[in-house]
């Protein structure tokens, strides 16, 4: 029995390596598919090997601070299992209605809530850096995306041209998939070291300057199951983002994954974790709503932003009952 949580653990990193699949592989691989000539399946190839380098080359800002920084693993590792079991709950549950809410959202809204349940207490300087910084990223992609509309129809119809899609789409696609991998993707990575650290607490840990390997191990086995749900659910996903709430041009597509893309690439650098879909969500509809508000269908736009805010009460409410009820036991 004393090796059951450690089980435990391990078996919730997979499961979190195939919910983040489920919950975002489909958001990455939505926009602009028939623009770049690439198909489908060398797309997923490229996202996979984005996946497993990125982290090793770029760093793992985002990884140390949800692995360490909301909540020490030291405190105990039934408590992290809480803190990473009910944000896939939550995830869970609006995907059901066919809702993407943001799982790294509720990974930090988990780790938060164990955190005050437990007694530990919370950091609370990085809990409101994070929240503001993931708060604002849909607004700064949506404010970039208003703005560069603007400018694609002063210069013209040039931005039609085929030849142009296909480029720009392949450029915004790698930054997109380089900006997840650097960032949204890293929560993945986050459990995974935690796991194996209880596992085989001798190893290097895979956040560690001298772990790069056992990083690269890691994220090869996660990225298989991330593969695995992202492929089961690739079609619903895709069918709500973007297409639910504009009526999108090629070169809304593709400026949308670019503007998404640079907007999550520059919260890496402060180690917080924002969503990619919530910034390829604001991009949209500043691309839309620049060519008037009714071109924004809100009411889809409006249940997705609702999911948002209710992600995060609900992940530290349920933690912090789960993980209170768990240390006076």
């Amino acid at each position: 029995m004393e090796y059951f949580p450690h089980i435990a653990l391990g078996v919730l990193a997979v499961a979190f390596a195939f919910a983040s699949g489920a919950n975002d592989g489909g958001v990455l691989l939505a926009m602009g598919t028939r623009y770049s000539g690439l198909t489908l399946p060398r797309q997923i190839v490229f996202l996979a090997a984005m996946l497993v380098v990125m982290p090793v080359v770029g760093g793992v800002n985002v990884a140390h601070t949800l692995a360490e920084g909301l909540f020490d693993p030291s405190h105990g590792t039934w408590l992290f299992v809480i803190g990473a079991a009910w944000p896939l709950v939550v995830t869970f549950a609006f995907n059901r209605v066919g809702i993407p809410t943001s799982l790294s959202l509720a990974l930090v809204g988990g780790l938060t809530g164990v955190a005050l349940g437990s007694g530990q207490g919370i950091r609370s300087a990085l809990v409101i850096r994070v929240l503001l910084v993931a708060a604002a990223a849909p607004l700064v992609a949506g404010v970039l995306g208003f703005v560069v509309d603007r400018i694609a129809r002063l210069a013209g119809n040039v931005h039609h041209a085929e030849w142009a899609m296909r480029g720009l789409h392949r450029v915004s696609f790698f930054v997109q998939c380089a900006a997840y991998a650097l960032n949204d993707g890293q929560k993945m990575l986050a459990v995974g070291a935690v796991a194996l650290g209880v596992l085989f607490p001798n190893l290097a840990s895979p956040l560690s300057a001298s772990g790069v390997w056992c990083r690269l191990v890691v994220l090869m086995v996660l990225v298989i199951f991330f593969l695995i749900g992202t492929l089961l659910t690739l079609r619903p996903v895709t069918r709500r983002v973007g297409y639910d709430i504009a009526q999108l041009r090629p070169f809304d597509e593709v400026s949308a994954e670019l503007l998404s893309g640079i907007t999550v690439i520059g919260s890496s650098a402060l180690g917080v974790p924002v969503s990619m879909s919530q910034a390829l969500t604001g991009a949209v509809i500043g691309l839309s709503g620049s060519k008037g508000t009714r071109r924004v269908r809100w009411r889809n736009a409006g249940t997705i932003v609702v999911a948002w805010i209710a992600t995060l009460p609900v992940s530290v409410v349920g933690a912090a009952g789960i993980s209170a009820l768990y240390t006076h036991m």
